[in-house]
């Protein structure tokens, strides 16, 4: 699979692990593309090349938007916190993540990879 020529989606395209993504994949020519709750964040991976959404990854419309004509889809965003209501967690962390995975597929993204986090 040729990098240059590939887009890459990336949910929390702003935080720790996903603004370092965007960084490394404009370093190996990639088209990146993030979704980001954030509009601060959003705004950091924007200064670093990506197409950001300000969105929620419970919003199946910005997903799908993320997701078309995406060849490779990073899911980041997820809720850290180690304490907190539990239907926040499930709502994002789960929820979120069926979202992202059933736009992706229905994109047909060809690479689907979950990060996951050291708090877990």
């Amino acid at each position: 699979m040729e990098l240059q020529k590939k887009t890459l989606a990336i949910t929390g395209a702003g935080g720790f692990i996903g603004l370092r993504m965007v960084q490394r994949a404009q370093d190996l020519g990639m088209e990146v593309r993030g979704l980001e709750l954030s509009p601060e964040n959003a705004e950091r991976a924007r200064q670093n090349g990506a197409k950001v959404i300000v969105g929620d990854i419970c919003d199946s419309g910005a997903v799908k938007a993320l997701c078309q004509g995406a060849d490779i889809l990073f899911h980041t965003a997820a809720i850290k916190k180690e304490t907190g209501k539990w239907d926040l967690f499930y709502r994002v962390n789960v929820e979120g993540c069926h979202i992202v995975a059933r736009a992706a597929r229905e994109a047909q993204v060809k690479r689907f990879i979950h990060l996951s986090s050291v708090a877990v």
